[in-house]
């Protein structure tokens, strides 16, 4: 839907559109989901809320087994990483590189849903990781180029220190990791926003 709506399927995609399209996207499917709650019993709903929030807890190996499936793609990802390199460079670039940019962008789209879905399966919905991520690992290797390991693996280390804080923290009740994740990336993403205007200006 997303890549439908960026208009990428008769032209190249553009990063300010895609990720307009997403929030558009994203705002669209949790209207259905809160439609789809508020037609459900007082009990399954809470359910369904707390399921919404994104946890570590009470998580087991089956979970463990599940999420390492992705593992499978690793291969596809070396590949990809590389290409993804080119086409950060520009489109007419990366076809004059012979990067199949059409064929790197449906393949990080299908991987990218494959991944998600096996993350939100496991934990649930977590927000502002994968946009924090890639922009914290841009920064540690100091590139601009596409970190795609690298922004993996600072991913894992967010939602580890989130998880530890929802431990240490004094709460009466143990906090979802989707709401630590959410304060802190909403403050890192105002960081950000401010840091390009003042770019800008």
């Amino acid at each position: 839907m997303v890549y439908v709506a960026n208009g990428a399927v008769n032209g190249a995609i553009q990063t300010a559109k895609i990720v307009l399209s997403g929030i558009a996207v994203a705002a669209l499917c949790m209207a259905l989901v809160d439609f789809a709650i508020s037609n459900t019993p007082i009990e399954q709903a809470q359910h369904i809320r707390s399921l919404l929030s994104g946890s570590l807890a009470n998580r087991g190996w089956q979970d463990v087994v599940l999420i390492s499936s992705m593992l499978v793609f690793m291969s596809i990802l070396f590949w990809l990483g590389k290409q993804l390199k080119y086409i950060s460079l520009g489109n007419d670039i990366a076809i004059t590189l012979g990067a199949p940019v059409r064929l790197v962008q449906i393949i990080s789209i299908l991987l990218a849903i494959i991944f998600a879905t096996l993350s939100v399966l496991v934990v649930g919905p977590v927000a502002f990781v994968a946009l924090a991520a890639p922009q914290i690992a841009r920064r540690l290797i100091l590139h601009k180029v596409v970190a795609l390991f690298c922004s993996m693996l600072v991913g894992a280390l967010l939602m580890l220190s989130a998880d530890f804080i929802t431990l240490i923290l004094p709460t009466p009740g143990r906090l979802t990791v989707g709401l630590v994740t959410a304060v802190i990336g909403g403050i890192y993403l105002m960081y950000l926003l401010y840091m390009e205007f003042r770019r800008i200006g």
